[in-house]
């Protein structure tokens, strides 16, 4: 981008960071101060990253390693080989199997942590939360885990995240489907929350696959705010393969509006909004998360990518995990790269170190 300066002008309300406060910002970037990172940012295997920058300044990242579920500190976003802490805070108990894609998140000064889980078979997925036993910190002890079920609704239930925004209203998305004793094919969910540990409603069916390009499964629902609009950004398609893809969806008005009116929801946006790119090798980019430079100036998304078409039956997992830069449009929805290559070097978020 050479010496320009691109002035930004945005809107958002800040999830999870500041108790869902809406925060307005004008920001002058120059790229010439910048940095330069490559992807991924994590050596391994490192599908469904989930990155929360938090009050304090630092970057917490949840990951599913082995059995259990790791949280590292880090004052960079790019990097993650040697963060400055590291500590194992849940491990799969007996009678559960097929722990997935955690998330932390920051309500009410503690730290929690949401993932999915069963007992064996598949079709038993649901989803799980544990609370910090200490205020401000993620290196603790937690909760036993609290089942996080919409009532009567006992169905196969994945990749939760958890909505507040500052007029006290909160709610739970998920994937699930439409009956008891199979995973596929997958829809999202939405249902009200009396607090972060609780659904307080059932369930409503937010959307469905209608388009070629979801084929059977919507899956890992993320959030991002502008102003007074929702942005839902979600996931589609086998994550084994080169479809898979993110797509996107919207709720203007919000704070009139009723997130559970199915109807009140824009969802015609009839195409991927980030997709597989042959020619630099990024294969099945998905399953993201949304997050913010250290100034809030820029947003930030993190995924999984493989280097290969199609995930090989039987070898080890290869999505890895990559973080790449967001920007806005004129129609204040945000606008997607294409997915970058392993080999060529971005610009680090503003106000990252470099060293």
């Amino acid at each position: 981008m050479g010496s320009q300066i691109f002035l930004i002008t945005l809107t958002i309300a800040v999830i999870s960071l500041f108790t869902f406060c809406p925060l307005t910002f004008t920001a002058s970037l120059e790229s010439s101060s910048k940095g330069v990172y490559f992807n991924p940012i994590f050596d391994g295997s490192s599908p469904d990253p989930y990155i929360y920058l938090h009050t304090d300044g630092f970057y917490y990242f949840v990951l599913r390693i082995g059995e259990g579920i790791t949280v590292m500190k880090n004052d960079r976003l790019t990097d993650w080989r040697n963060p400055l802490e590291t500590m194992e805070v849940y491990q799969t108990p007996n009678g559960s199997a097929n722990l997935w894609a955690p998330e932390i998140h920051f309500f009410d000064g503690y730290f929690h942590i949401y993932f999915t889980m069963g007992t064996g078979p598949i079709p038993t997925q649901r989803m799980w939360v544990i609370k910090a036993l200490e205020r401000d910190t993620p290196f603790t002890n937690y909760t036993e885990k609290i089942r996080l079920l919409p009532p009567t609704e006992d169905y196969y239930q994945i990749d939760g995240t958890v909505v507040q925004n500052g007029d006290g209203r909160w709610y739970m998305l998920w994937s699930g489907c439409d009956r008891a004793g199979i995973d596929n094919p997958t829809n999202l969910y939405i249902a009200p929350m009396s607090g972060p540990t609780e659904l307080s409603g059932p369930r409503v069916l937010l959307r469905t696959r209608t388009l070629d390009w979801e084929g059977t499964v919507v899956e890992a629902p993320q959030y991002l705010w502008n102003g007074d609009r929702l942005i839902i950004i979600f996931s589609a398609n086998a994550y084994q393969n080169k479809n898979y893809c993110l797509g996107m969806m919207y709720l203007d008005n919000y704070s009139t509006s009723d997130p559970l009116n199915v109807t009140q929801w824009t969802q015609n946006i009839d195409h991927p909004v980030f997709a597989t790119n042959e020619e630099q090798g990024v294969y099945g980019p998905g399953h993201c998360c949304l997050t913010f430079s250290k100034d809030y100036n820029e947003t930030w998304m993190a995924y999984h990518a493989m280097e290969i078409p199609e995930r090989i039956e039987g070898q080890p997992d290869n999505r890895t995990s990559r973080v790449e830069r967001l920007a806005w449009g004129t129609d204040r929805l945000p606008i997607f790269p294409i997915p970058t290559g392993l080999s060529i070097g971005l610009e680090t978020p503003s106000g990252e170190p470099d060293y």
